[in-house]
């Protein structure tokens, strides 16, 4: 229920068709620019074209080991 209410937060309107799918009245492109939106308030950096190489969990958070670079996240 936190991503509906996430998306009303958005004011996006939406229905539900059969078995529980919901659907945007407008579009879906709603809900990427809801998620963009989210992920740059969280200073989210969007690595694109990018092999993960690995994910190691440590005491803060995660290190990942990226083609050409490491990163961490904190929990």
């Amino acid at each position: 229920w936190d991503f509906i209410d996430l998306v009303n937060k958005h004011g996006i309107a939406w229905h539900e068709k059969t078995l529980g799918q919901l659907f945007c009245d407008d579009s879906a492109q709603q809900i990427v620019d809801m998620l963009v939106d989210e992920c740059e308030k969280g200073n989210v950096a969007f690595r694109l074209r990018s092999e993960v190489l690995s994910v190691a969990k440590d005491d803060t958070g995660f290190t990942l080991e990226l083609n050409g670079m490491t990163v961490g996240c904190e929990k």
